[in-house]
């Protein structure tokens, strides 16, 4: 479940709301991934896995918008 909350996290604070501009990619990346820095929830090899998704997920999202 932790990967749903992460990519959930990421995506709300990179999508442009009405009433807030969406954070910067390291502004995302630092929100997102801050939870899990200590490496006890997921390996921190496995969080710089996941930080590698979240930018490919990004800059697909920018080509979108």
């Amino acid at each position: 479940m932790k990967s749903i909350n992460i990519a959930d996290t990421f995506e709300g604070v990179i999508t442009p709301k009405s009433y807030k501009p969406p954070f910067t990619l390291q502004e995302a990346l630092d929100i997102t991934l801050k939870p899990y820095s200590d490496g006890l929830a997921i390996p921190r090899e496995d969080v710089e896995k996941i930080k590698n998704v979240l930018i490919e997920f990004y800059e697909e999202m920018l080509l979108m918008y």
